[in-house]
């Protein structure tokens, strides 16, 4: 009798687990509403991807840059990017250096636990202003020689 009690017990705690874990009827997939687009960032600026996702219970959004898994700040204290709002990827500081650079293709994958909905691939490039528009311009004076003389 104590062992058909255990099984019992044990058979109605596994149901009540995989039960609780399961999805219900109102469960829905993830799609992706809005996803992310081409375009270019201006270096050492703040930048935003935007990616939007639906699905119940609501999906958790992960973002990839070349096929690699972004780190945003709450994964790494140095990393320039955090999750916003709706699943958006912000960069406080756009970079692009020899050895390190945000350019690239980046999608996003949102999952719930029923699934998961990749996003379409967008491609951001830099945009590096040369040296010689750095500067502002300088206001020139110029003068105008009528009959010998210069006028001002």
């Amino acid at each position: 009798m104590a062992e058909f009690t255990i099984l019992l017990f044990l058979f109605l705690a596994v149901q009540f687990i995989c039960e609780g874990a399961s999805p219900t009827d109102q469960d829905a997939y993830p799609q992706i509403l809005e996803h992310p687009q081409n375009g270019y960032l201006a270096r050492d600026n703040p930048a935003t991807l935007s990616c939007q996702a639906d699905g119940k219970p609501k999906p958790t959004i992960t973002w990839y840059h070349n096929g690699r898994k972004v780190k945003t700040m709450d994964e790494d204290p140095y990393s320039q990017k955090m999750l916003i709002e709706g699943g958006k990827l912000f960069f406080l500081r756009v970079i692009h250096q020899k050895d390190k650079s945000d350019a690239g293709v980046y999608y996003c994958n949102a999952t719930n636990i029923l699934g998961s909905a990749i996003s379409r691939n967008a491609t951001l490039k830099i945009a590096v202003l040369r040296d010689d528009f750095l500067h502002s311009p300088v206001q020139h004076k110029c003068f105008h020689r009528r009959q010998g003389q210069v006028q001002l």
